[in-house]
């Protein structure tokens, strides 16, 4: 993971906003499982291919750890694949999915009663190939907060900005 500290301020507005980031209090997995979750990326559709002009938004829905690493037992990665608890895992709607160029890319989920809130659950990892029926797998946020609100500290900024009310 890596984060990016800007010089100046960019604008907000209907294309560019702020999502705030998951912990070990927020909501819990087992509950986002019911909400909308979305993700985005730059990338392309087949190896090599070149980056889209406009990004691509997915909807997805979260699944159990359990159940993401049954999935990938099935596959060449075998029966004793063990998925790390710092990964979650999530199915594109409708066949969708990220694919060549989309890691590092956010998944978010919107904030039950809270219009336009999102919650950032996931940054964008891995996944055995593409739209193949297979989850995509996310790093979970939450296993990263406690560095990112390190980060920010050490710069002095504040890090309830980004904490969900």
């Amino acid at each position: 993971a890596a984060l990016l500290f800007l010089e100046n301020p960019f604008k907000l507005d209907r294309n560019v906003n702020t999502a705030c980031l998951a912990d070990s209090s927020t909501v819990p997995y087992t509950q986002l499982r019911k909400s909308k979750c979305t993700a985005t990326g730059w990338g392309s559709d087949v190896p090599k291919g070149v980056y889209r002009r406009a990004m691509k938004k997915i909807e997805f829905s979260l699944i159990s750890n359990p159940l993401c690493q049954n999935e990938f037992r099935k596959t060449r990665l075998g029966k004793w694949f063990q998925l790390h608890q710092t990964f979650l895992c999530a199915f594109g709607k409708n066949g969708r999915d990220l694919c060549y160029g989309d890691g590092g890319g956010p998944l978010v989920c919107e904030i039950s009663r809270q219009p336009l809130r999102y919650l950032q659950v996931g940054i964008t990892s891995w996944g055995l190939g593409c739209a193949n029926n297979l989850p995509s797998v996310f790093t979970k946020v939450t296993s990263i907060k406690h560095w990112i609100d390190q980060e920010m500290s050490a710069r002095n900024l504040d890090t309830s900005y980004y904490t969900p009310m």
